[in-house]
């Protein structure tokens, strides 16, 4: 008897242990992507940087063309 036991312990406890290392490998799973969504969130931000600084470029260009006109007349 205390050997069955000791047996249905034995499968519970690789049962907890197959278990435990499934969560193991979903959290780095989620830990990947969240990297991931790190990573293009950087991305959008360098964009939306870049767009911003083109703006103010063709603002500044307008901004100069309207003055060399001013001046022409």
């Amino acid at each position: 008897m205390v050997t069955a036991e000791t047996k249905m312990v034995t499968i519970e406890t690789k049962m907890v242990t197959t278990e435990t290392k499934m969560v193991t490998i979903e959290t780095k799973m989620v830990t990947i992507e969240t990297k991931m969504v790190t990573t293009e969130t950087k991305m959008v931000t360098s964009e939306t940087k870049m767009v911003t600084t083109k703006t103010k470029m063709v603002t500044t260009e307008t901004k100069m063309v309207t003055t060399e006109t001013k001046m022409d007349k």
